[in-house]
């Protein structure tokens, strides 16, 4: 295992999968370089190459009918030999085939082209030419070197520029897999706030990333291990919730047959009660065993379902100003949430409460308004989950009936505002997207 100076540490594999990625885009550009030169500079290449020899062919023969050999300028390189100089076996690459097409098919010249081989004349490599100059001391070469070629001089740095793009894509290909990728499942991998088992994520990807990710995995682990424990609680919670409130409700039945002269509007409003105490628990049991903390959604009416909910009241404590509008939402996550809202403003507020709705643009708007004294601090309007006891006299609670409200809003992508109402006391806003609604009117 190596380490670095800064503490990061890669496994032997590692650095074997990192030079893997090097080489293999290392490969893949000098493939696209090839390509690119065979498709778009080879043609200019050749043509340019050719042109060039052939001009200093043409000079040079001229230049030999008219003078001798030994009196030409000592930069031109001549080789008289019967065999093609310099290891004549060096075989003539694409590249050579091409010019020597060019020299015949464009420029007329029929001239034996020979690639210099080591030990170059020229470390950039150079052609051996042929001029027609046959005589019996054998045929005369004349050497032309490609640093004279204005179309190849680039090929030494574009081949560099080449290799260096080559490792830097190795490189970003690498940090993908064994950085980029596993970080990004780790992301994915985390819990969301639903009520479900976390999967464990595949400890991949390079050293320092699968040690986070055994981390993660641990941690994971105790959320589930809570998980289950919170369940088994809650469901015990539920069980021994459930009898005490079953018994109330006979008991309360049987006051009513008892005493047939007792206000039976009171015992329907303590029978209401507990038959929604009752029917809370047993959602709650089904939400708990299933796992989704996530209601259900469903289509509903609320001026309806603010209705059922005020009947739960005194009928003084309830004024329900609610048009028919019909929407697509989680009912008994709703209920709860108003139900919370109308607790709180006949707790801490004044009655009676008033629960509007109305349709905009963009949004369906519910709201709930109390007569009390509303919120004396601006600032404690933003903070929903704060506790308001100096400005509300809140002394329970702790503002979980807000937190739920809240939770309700952003299970369906809302927002609760809180605000001054005009009738005096405080204004509760639910505001969700009016991908809610069905149709009705505001």
């Amino acid at each position: 295992m190596i380490g670095s100076s800064s503490g990061i540490r890669l496994a032997r594999r590692d650095w074997i999968s990192l030079g893997g990625h090097l080489a293999l885009g290392i490969t893949i550009s000098f493939i696209i370089l090839q390509v690119g030169i065979r498709l778009l500079l080879e043609p200019l290449m050749v043509s340019e190459s050719s042109l060039r020899i052939a001009k200093n062919i043409i000079l040079v023969e001229e230049v030999l009918r008219r003078m001798k050999e030994d009196e030409l300028p000592s930069g031109l390189i001549l080789n008289r030999s019967l065999s093609p100089p310099s290891n004549s076996s060096a075989s003539l690459n694409r590249f050579d085939r091409l010019l020597q097409r060019s020299l015949l098919n464009d420029r007329g010249l029929n001239r034996a082209v020979v690639r210099d081989a080591p030990p170059f004349i020229d470390p950039l490599g150079g052609h051996w030419i042929r001029l027609n100059t046959a005589s019996s001391n054998g045929h005369l070469w004349l050497y032309q070197a490609d640093r004279l070629s204005s179309s190849l001089w680039f090929m030494g740095p574009l081949r560099g520029a080449t290799l260096a793009m080559g490792m830097m894509a190795g490189l970003l290909l690498f940090l993908r897999n064994q950085l980029i990728q596993p970080i990004s499942r780790i992301s994915a991998s985390l819990p969301n706030g639903a009520n479900r088992r976390a999967k464990l994520i595949a400890e991949e990807g390079m050293l320092p990333v699968r040690s986070l990710c055994a981390g993660v995995n641990r941690l994971l682990e105790r959320i589930n291990a809570n998980e289950s424990d919170r369940r088994n609680l809650i469901l015990g919670l539920v069980h021994d919730f459930s009898g005490p409130t079953t018994r109330a409700i006979l008991r309360v039945e049987q006051l009513a047959i008892e005493f047939k002269n007792l206000d039976t509007s009171r015992l329907e409003t303590i029978l209401n009660d507990l038959s929604h105490l009752s029917s809370l628990a047993e959602q709650l049991r089904r939400l708990t065993e299933s796992g989704a903390l996530e209601g259900q959604r469903q289509e509903a009416a609320l001026d309806d379902l603010c209705h059922r909910i005020s009947d739960r009241y005194d009928r003084d404590q309830i004024i329900v100003q609610t048009p028919r509008i019909l929407a697509l939402l989680d009912v008994n996550g709703l209920e709860r949430a108003i139900g919370n809202l109308i607790d709180n403003a006949i707790e801490y507020g004044k009655p009676p409460v008033l629960i509007t709705a109305r349709c905009r643009k963009r949004h369906l708007s519910i709201t709930i308004d109390d007569h009390g004294r509303g919120i004396g601090s601006p600032t404690s309007l933003t903070m929903p989950h704060a506790s308001r006891t100096s400005d509300r006299e809140r002394k329970r609670h702790q503002g979980l009936g807000l937190a739920i409200v809240e939770a309700f809003c952003h299970q369906h992508n809302g927002e609760l505002r809180l605000s001054n109402s005009p009738h005096g006391g405080l204004r509760a806003e639910l505001l969700l997207p009016a991908s809610v609604l069905l149709h009705g009117k505001g």
